[in-house]
């Protein structure tokens, strides 16, 4: 029972207060779910949660992320905000219901301060995986892969959507970024809100990718149970909950990897792999003087489970640093993809050097075909150069046949010298790299590797892109995109 009332005065500023502040929301109505000494950093995320249209936050396991975001505010967007039906989903179905939905209903059901400042807020559906509150704000829960209700929503909350199994297989990180481009932000109402809140378990997941992306429309955080990463007693995220003894003795019991990414958000490389994600960098402008080369791997297969049909443009500047400018990477018929390589060839011709193009054994047919169709486009002066299946480095006259030595050995030196550059938006490109030794795919990498047999030290100035003639028809982007 509620011990004493309050005045109608009192009441109607206590609501005031509580409309516009959700964190003094939270330690009235919810002193039950927060039984620690509040964290400096869930002042902050109280702050941000009613604030940004698309916010994502990353955070530590154990530090209530899910209860203030899924829980306490989904309840107080409910009860203030009213401005459409809200929905939250995670990995598993069966999470959301049991540790989301069911709590935020128990709520409404029996939390006394809840019925005193808004009344009974039940209505006649009221089931854990949808139910309606009596001012008819809606409340769904499901697995991210599950099936999606009709209609719009004003709130959609995800939380932690990714697991080891699906972070590692290229498809299911593919169909997560699609459902939630093309099948949820859709679903928004105009003045509606997206939170994605989560941890950081593996360097491909989607969230890293969604918070490294930077001008993509969403504010992000990042929260580390050592915020300055020193872990020491003292320095911990939320010292009364999680202190320096406990963190240790966890990381202890999970091994570093697992506590650097649980913990620290920041999962550790595969320390097999040949590129670190740490020796990948970024370009955001070119330099103004390179030169650069179109390099092909076709794979012969119209099966959308085969191998991708993969260009690459890589330049090279003066101080040896390599660029990778744009590529594409598609299922398409070969038609499509032989016009989108000469499409590439008409965009840099100005800067190009060499278009790489296979020919051996099973490649001789594309090879003749390319070369055909680039008569048909009337394309014929486009600078084809053959490619081998060997790599020669630069120091040795040993070859390298074998398909992954040969792309560690183009491509290793150069990321670990700090010399190679790609952009933020190509992300197969980086899931690639970061999985030379593992992953299914790795025609970009190729790709990328074919350019190191015939990239040339000859540079012109970037302002000669001026005036470059350019065909109607666009590049052909492919199934999963390509970068910029």
């Amino acid at each position: 029972m509620i011990n004493g009332e309050i005045d109608k005065k009192k009441a109607d500023e206590y609501y005031e207060m509580f409309k516009t502040s959700v964190e003094k929301f939270a330690i009235f109505f919810f002193p039950h779910l927060l039984t620690s000494r509040m964290p400096s950093f869930h002042k902050e995320v109280y702050q941000l949660l009613p604030k940004y249209k698309y916010l994502a936050i990353a955070a530590p396991r154990g530090h209530a992320k899910t209860t203030i975001g899924l829980i306490i505010y989904p309840i107080w967007f409910s009860l203030f905000r009213r401005t459409g039906d809200i929905s939250i989903y995670s990995a598993s179905e069966d999470f959301v219901l049991r540790e989301i939905t069911s709590k935020i209903k128990r709520e409404f059901e029996n939390n006394e301060w809840i019925r005193y400042f808004f009344g009974n807020m039940r209505s006649n559906r009221w089931a854990d995986s949808y139910f309606v509150l009596s001012n008819g704000t809606a409340f769904e829960g499901g697995g991210i892969t599950g099936q999606l209700r009709g209609g719009r929503r004003g709130l959609i909350g995800l939380d932690d959507l990714e697991n080891i199994e699906t972070v590692e297989s290229e498809e299911q990180r593919h169909k997560l970024k699609l459902r939630i481009n093309k099948e949820l932000i859709p679903k928004l109402l105009p003045n509606g809100q997206m939170i994605y809140l989560g941890t950081i378990i593996h360097q491909l997941a989607y969230l890293k990718q969604l918070i490294d992306t930077p001008n993509n429309g969403w504010e992000k955080r990042i929260y580390k149970a050592y915020p300055l990463g020193v872990e020491e007693e003292g320095k911990e995220l939320w010292t009364d909950l999680y202190p320096h003894e406990e963190l240790q003795d966890r990381k202890k019991k999970q091994g570093s990897n697992a506590f650097s990414a649980e913990y620290m958000n920041d999962p550790v490389s595969d320390e097999t792999a040949p590129i670190k994600d740490h020796q990948i960098r970024y370009w955001s402008e070119l330099p103004k003087q390179y030169s650069c080369v179109i390099t092909l791997d076709p794979a012969y297969s119209e099966d959308s489970t085969a191998d991708y049909k993969v260009a690459t443009v890589v330049a090279i500047d003066q101080a040896n640093n390599r660029y990778l400018l744009e590529y594409v990477r598609t299922h398409a018929p070969m038609g499509e993809y032989q016009n989108s390589v000469i499409n590439l060839y008409l965009r840099y011709r100005n800067f190009l050097t060499g278009v790489g193009v296979p020919n051996a054994g099973v490649e001789k047919g594309f090879f003749n075909s390319f070369l055909k169709k680039c008569e048909e486009r009337k394309a014929q002066s486009i600078p084809i150069v053959e490619l081998k299946n060997i790599f020669t480095g630069g120091k040795t006259s040993i070859g390298v046949s074998n398909k992954k030595k040969r792309i560690i050995a183009a491509l290793q030196p150069w990321f670990e010298q700090g010399k190679y550059y790609i952009h933020a938006n190509h992300q197969e490109a980086r899931e690639e790299l970061l999985t030379i030794n593992s992953a299914r795919w790795d025609d970009l990498v190729d790709a990328m590797a074919y350019a190191e047999q015939i990239l040339q030290p000859v540079y012109f100035e970037t302002n000669r892109v001026e005036g470059i003639e350019r065909e109607e028809q666009p590049v052909v982007r492919g199934d999963t995109g390509y970068g910029i």
